[in-house]
């Protein structure tokens, strides 16, 4: 049976979320891209319907990130605009505001639409120091 993936910025992830193998020649989606992106593994929680949804943040940049839903996440639709909360181990959650882009098999993509200032600095020092450390970003 041949393995399903997905594609996000030149990145195809398994369905498993682990990013699977690098692909060239995908321009429509390098030239959408506003910054660079970093594969992460951190908690993130969809809060949908009242109901908070354990999820993991397996790639992220300033405008948005991609994250792996729960099983019970799975069987829902998120709305034009879900709250989300981030831990990036800074201390306290980032909250934000995501809008989704795309979905595939667990895998979701969202824009973030809401953020307060300080958080949104968080996360360009975090990309920013993954930089210094030479590691490897799409």
């Amino acid at each position: 049976m041949p393995r399903k993936l997905a594609l996000f910025s030149g990145v195809l992830y398994g369905p498993d979320g682990a990013p699977a193998d690098r692909v060239q020649g995908e321009r429509d989606f390098m030239e959408r891209r506003i910054g660079p992106r970093v594969m992460v593994d951190y908690p993130l929680t969809a809060i949908v319907d009242g109901h908070r949804h354990q999820c993991r943040a397996v790639d992220l940049s300033v405008s948005g990130l991609v994250f792996q839903r729960s099983k019970t996440l799975m069987s829902r639709e998120l709305s034009q605009v879900t709250a989300f909360e981030l831990d990036l181990g800074a201390g306290r959650p980032i909250r934000l505001r995501g809008r989704p882009v795309w979905s595939q098999e667990a895998l979701q993509a969202i824009r973030f639409v809401a953020m307060n200032d300080a958080d949104r600095l968080t996360i360009a020092e975090y990309l920013d120091r993954k930089a210094v450390l030479r590691d490897p970003m799409h």
